[in-house]
């Protein structure tokens, strides 16, 4: 089964161009980052990579998570995405999750384990970081209690 997503940008042009995005429900301005000499007005392609990797990867794991009946206390994802400027190139380097999650009291301790696991295999699992794979080094930082 093939599911499609569009999106629609209406842009004045040039580089000090804002634009506005309309995707879903979402309705945002665009334009490039201050940090890339652009007006830094809404969003640009960097925050909107940033979101789409770290909303893949928490989806994905709560998911997982609770299709293996492991039961969430709390989950807070904090990313940052690294972008290199060098000469006449902007690249994306490389994308990293901070995860903290905090299951229930009495998850048992094979259950914490897989938790770990699913953790690792989410990231890897994640179609927004397999659409990367080979050009956007993605890192995971856990950090798994109860």
């Amino acid at each position: 089964m093939k599911h499609e997503f569009t999106s629609s940008i209406v842009h004045p042009g040039g580089r000090a161009g804002i634009g506005e995005l309309m995707i879903g429900d979402l309705s945002r301005e665009v334009s490039i980052p201050a940090e890339l000499s652009g007006p830094g007005m809404g969003s640009n392609p960097d925050d909107l990579l940033l979101a789409s990797a770290s909303t893949c990867f928490t989806l994905t794991l709560a998911a997982m998570l609770d299709a293996s009946g492991i039961e969430v206390a709390s989950m807070k994802v904090d990313s940052k995405l690294i972008v290199d400027e060098s000469k006449m190139t902007v690249r994306v380097e490389k994308i990293v999750h901070n995860l903290d999650l905090m299951l229930a009291e009495d998850t048992s301790d094979a259950k914490l384990e897989m938790a770990e696991k699913l953790a690792q295999r989410a990231e890897s699992n994640c179609m927004i970081t397999r659409a990367l794979a080979g050009n956007v080094e993605v890192e995971l930082m856990s950090m798994i209690g109860r």
